[in-house]
């Protein structure tokens, strides 16, 4: 005769079997894909966690940055990239971009340049050449960052043709693009 015990382990035993055999099973296709973005957006949220207090910035440099533009070397911290670059742009009255090549967590390269006038800034590099220094420089990521002296931190609609035409040429390296506005 079984005790009340053992038959009480047992039917347990046949419940978690019978849930195990209905709801283990292997994952669709779709299933698959969708854990693998909600892990994707987690890792992506905590790459790229930002560290916004002010960061000093060399004077000389910046009181000497080239308009027609030029890469320079780097070494920042990417949690610190977007004080760095604010530092640069601030109180700049005329549209600048700086353009940082970041690999392994740090920025090791950047492009600056300055705008024609204080309503526009492109980058004095094409799209190919953006993606080949990144490439060049086996870049996770490109950010892009310039200024709006008008005070305004809304992108324009330029800035948001700009960012497609760059994030679709640097997608096909597998390489991220992130884009900030700063204000002055």
């Amino acid at each position: 005769m079984i005790s009340v015990g053992l038959a009480l382990l047992l039917l347990f035993v046949a419940v978690i079997a019978a849930f195990v055999v209905a709801h283990f099973r292997a994952l669709s296709s779709d299933e698959v894909g969708t854990v693998a973005q909600r892990r994707r957006r987690g890792e992506i949220r905590r790459y790229y966690l930002w560290d916004f207090s002010p960061v000093s910035v060399d004077s000389h440099f910046k009181a000497r940055m080239p308009a027609a533009g030029g890469l320079f070397d780097l070494s920042v911290a990417l949690r610190r990239l977007p004080s760095f670059a604010a530092g640069l742009l601030k109180s700049k009255k005329h549209e600048w971009i700086l353009i940082a090549f970041e690999t392994n967590g740090s920025a090791d390269a950047m492009w600056l340049n300055k705008g024609r006038d204080r309503a526009s800034v492109e980058p004095k590099l094409s799209h190919e050449g953006i993606a080949d220094l990144a490439l060049e420089r086996k870049a996770t990521s490109v950010l892009v960052f310039h200024n709006h002296p008008n005070a305004t931190l809304e992108p324009s609609p330029q800035d948001a043709v700009s960012a497609g035409v760059l994030a679709d040429r640097l997608i096909r390296s597998d390489i991220n693009l992130v884009e900030f506005v700063c204000g002055t």
